[in-house]
């Protein structure tokens, strides 16, 4: 909800403002929408709401908000729903250490990426859309996600059926993704020219600041596991 607020901020800045209330109460809906069997008719019922409520001057507007209100209401919640996913996955314990396992690894890339880019950053990776990124923080972040994999793995329980010889891979993948979700914020904080998505969290300026990286490497974490990973854990 914090995200979506600070994002909604971002669109408003951009020419393209949401319809908040009604965004905040259908991403709920979205991110809850494994444990609601009325789904598809509550959703229908809110596009419905959207629709006959949102009132602009002109039709270019109200189709500009009417957009940016179902974006607003769906990409965050969508793509955060998967740790809700992620976390009731599979038995005894499964899910719990799946989603330490995401957040070790998430921040152990993030951590590396930044001190490592510090110390012997000089190759940029996107100047025009995060000129402190450089291709050797890259690097140092996936040996950073390799500590939060291993790190894991030492607090996971024997009773645990969590294998790393299937789950390694998760290391090169929330080294890529998570990065991109980094780099898909400061896109659009580019675009309206802001440093930061808020204020909320001392240095570390706002939510979507602190959590952009989950926000793409959560469902790539989800996708791996369901398809790659759901049979091997019974061999």
């Amino acid at each position: 909800g914090m995200m979506q607020w600070e994002l909604s901020k971002l669109l408003e800045a951009a020419n393209a403002p949401a319809f908040v209330p009604w965004s905040l109460a259908t991403g709920m809906i979205i991110l809850l929408h494994s444990m609601n069997p009325f789904f598809v008719p509550s959703l229908i019922v809110m596009l419905l709401l959207l629709v006959t409520f949102t009132v602009r001057p002109s039709k270019t507007e109200r189709f500009t908000q009417i957009m940016s209100s179902v974006f607003l209401a769906s990409y965050i919640p969508f793509m955060m729903s998967t740790l809700l996913a992620l976390r009731n996955y599979g038995d005894g314990g499964v899910g719990f250490y799946l989603v330490l396992l995401l957040f070790l690894m998430v921040w152990g890339n993030d951590s590396l990426a930044y001190f490592g880019g510090r110390w012997l950053g000089k190759h940029l990776m996107a100047p025009t859309i995060s000129p402190k990124k450089t291709w050797e923080g890259f690097f140092f972040g996936i040996l950073g996600a390799g500590v939060g994999f291993l790190l894991t793995f030492a607090l996971i329980p024997e009773s645990v059926a969590l294998n790393p010889y299937y789950l390694w891979p998760l290391v090169l993948l929330i080294s890529v993704f998570g990065p991109v979700g980094d780099l898909a914020e400061s896109l659009m904080k580019r675009y309206v020219n802001v440093k930061d998505s808020g204020n909320w969290l001392p240095g570390h300026g706002g939510f979507l600041d602190r959590f952009d990286a989950l926000i793409l490497a959560a469902p790539v974490t989800w996708i791996y596991v369901f398809i790659v990973l759901c049979e091997c854990w019974n061999r």
